[in-house]
């Protein structure tokens, strides 16, 4: 890969990995550097014969790990406030996580239930973020059938959730 073939890439597919970042970052500045980190890695790589699929794969998989890495990082250092125990703050933040793994902990259970077809047409959409005419040239199928399938398991998942 030239110098130049990696400016095009990085310009090309740059929104899509900020995108990546902040799925699991809040701070823009976190985002851009989990970027940042991606990019160097990748251009590490630009001896190497790989296709400009395989570049933006390793590419989100490297955006994905260093926005994790610093996450983990961040909740390590992080110090308690001692705040947080005085005016119960941290019994109601508690409750909350609690409450928010639980729900978790549904969502996993009610996927887990769905068929392997379906499971997979959830990721290449909202893990892999595939548009609706890459899916459906995957699947041989046309595009708005795509749609309406997501549509219905994503109702059949909102009625499944809230029962």
């Amino acid at each position: 890969m030239t110098t130049q073939q990696f400016i095009n890439f990085t310009r090309q597919h740059r929104n899509h990995l900020v995108h990546i970042a902040m799925q699991y970052l809040a701070d823009t500045d976190d985002c851009e550097d989990a970027v940042q980190d991606a990019l160097i890695k990748l251009w590490a790589l630009k001896g190497r014969p790989y296709g400009d699929e395989d570049m933006v794969r390793y590419a989100t998989t490297a955006v994905k790990h260093t926005a994790l890495n610093l996450l983990r990082d961040r909740q390590r250092h992080q110090a308690v406030d001692p705040a947080y125990f005085a005016d119960g703050i941290y019994t109601m933040r508690a409750d909350i996580a609690i409450e928010q793994a639980e729900t978790k902990q549904h969502l996993r259970h009610v996927i887990a239930t769905l068929s392997a077809a379906d499971r997979t047409l959830l990721k290449m959409r909202n893990i892999e973020h595939l548009s609706y005419t890459e899916i459906a040239a995957m699947l041989g199928i046309s595009e708005t059938g795509v749609r309406s399938r997501i549509a219905r398991l994503r109702k059949s998942l909102i009625n499944r959730i809230n029962i």
